[in-house]
């Protein structure tokens, strides 16, 4: 017969644990992160986009919080205004590479790179290309669907 071998650990009883910690959420207990803590959190983002010298960037807003540039994006998915003050940001920080550029007080090519990495422009011929392929392939498209009906034309007048 084999002995079971007992943990030397003990188990507390399920009874013992406070009434409060069975109803928060998580192992943790309630989260810190509540719509209001957003709320403040969207305030002092817009602030410091409206009020930043130089480029404002998220990752310079969450250097010294507590959460990481990507916990504020995941906030974000789930918090409408807190979204909203991002989207503000990457308008400030935008606007904000454009003047200085222009100013001659960033370079244009640094500008130029950073808002196609984080605006999401694109060089005019890329978009141009692009726009002259559709266009060339609708045309081919049709140009076939002539031949395809003439043939068809041809065919019932000559049978």
């Amino acid at each position: 017969m084999v002995k079971k071998l007992k943990s030397k650990r003990k188990r507390i009883p399920y009874k013992r644990i406070p009434e409060e910690l069975h109803k928060r959420p998580g192992p943790k207990g309630p989260s810190k992160y509540t719509p209001e803590y957003l709320d403040r959190e969207a305030d002092a983002l817009l602030e410091y986009a409206n009020n930043c010298e130089m480029v404002p960037f998220i990752w310079e807003f969450t250097k010294d919080k507590e959460y990481c540039s990507e916990q504020l994006w995941g906030f974000a998915k789930s918090h409408e205004r807190l979204s909203h003050a991002i989207k503000k940001l990457k308008d400030a920080q935008a606007y904000k590479l454009v003047i200085l550029s222009l100013a001659n007080k960033l370079n244009a090519a640094v500008a130029i790179f950073t808002l196609k990495n984080v605006a999401g422009w694109r060089d005019a011929k890329e978009e141009h290309k692009n726009i002259q392929q559709t266009f060339v392939g609708s045309e081919i498209t049709k140009a076939i669907k002539d031949l395809e009906k003439n043939q068809v034309k041809s065919k019932s007048t000559t049978g």
